[in-house]
This record gives structure tokens, C-alpha cells and sequence, in this order.
């Protein structure tokens, strides 16, 4: 029997929790961060976020940016994929955790939700960007002190 949409949806969730971040593997960090890891601290940084931002709308954004790598994987410049075309894959993806959850109202939040991530416009959405980048460079940062490397 097929899985309900609902729980496909939360399957993804859960892969996300079981694909590694690309990069820190392809620099030998032996148990990297995955997806879900990355979502999540981005979600406790967006939890401090300043009071002039829809704190609730960057927390909510955190936890969804990356869920597409949950069926493209998390894809780097090693794997020869355009940044159009992995834009396409991605977006692909979106519709598809969307469709999975289509009868839920908050299916078309989910879809605005990536969409002005996507489009890094809003004050929130450009906050984000930026919580995404610190946590990579935050990681970065704790490898080197982990493993004694200079990342």
C-alpha cells in the first residue's frame, strides 16, 4: 500500500534528517551535519532574530529551505549540475513535497514559504540567506576545533 501524502511528506522530513551536508564529507569530516541539523540550528538562530523581522515567519523558512535536498540530495559544485538546472531540480522537488500535502491549508503557505526564500527579497527572506551562510561558516568553525583541521 502507498504511503498517504501526509505521511510521504513526513518521510521526506525524515530523510532530511539522514542526508548528510555534501560539502563537510567531500573535506573528510568524518559524522557530518545533515540537512535536518543544519535546518534546525538555522531555526534556533532565526529564534533570536531582531523584533523589526516576522520572527515566526524566519524560523518557519529555516526549517523549510533545505527540504528539497531530502529527494535531490544536498548538491555542490563537484557534481556538475548548473546552478539553473539545480534550481529546476529544486523547485521540482518543492512541488512535489507540496502536492504531498495538498489538502492541508498549510500547503499553500509551505508554497509562499519557499517562494520568498527563493526569491531572497523580503527583509526575512534576505535574513535567512544570511543565517544560512553563518551557520555554514559556524560549522566550519566547529569542525576545525573538533578535529583540529583548518577547514
Amino acid at each position: 500500500m502507498e504511503p498517504s501524502g501526509y505521511l510521504n511528506f513526513l518521510l521526506h522530513v525524515g530523510q532530511a534528517k539522514r542526508t548528510y551536508r555534501s560539502g563537510w564529507i567531500l573535506r573528510g569530516i568524518k559524522e557530518p551535519e545533515s540537512i535536518a541539523d543544519h535546518m534546525y540550528r538555522m531555526s534556533m538562530m532565526a529564534f533570536l532574530a531582531p523584533e523589526n523581522l516576522d520572527r515566526s515567519k524566519c524560523i518557519e523558512m529555516c526549517l523549510v529551505h533545505d527540504l528539497a535536498e531530502s529527494i535531490v540530495g544536498d548538491l555542490t559544485p563537484q557534481d556538475n549540475v548548473s546552478k539553473q538546472e539545480k534550481a529546476t531540480l529544486e523547485k521540482e522537488a518543492f512541488q512535489k513535497l507540496s502536492d504531498f500535502i495538498k489538502d492541508n491549508p498549510n500547503s499553500s503557505h509551505f508554497k509562499k514559504l519557499i517562494e520568498e526564500y527563493s526569491s531572497h527579497l523580503t527583509p526575512e527572506a534576505k535574513y535567512v540567506k544570511n543565517l544560512d551562510l553563518f551557520d555554514m561558516y559556524l560549522q566550519a568553525y566547529e569542525y576545525e576545533q573538533l578535529n583540529n583541521i583548518k577547514l
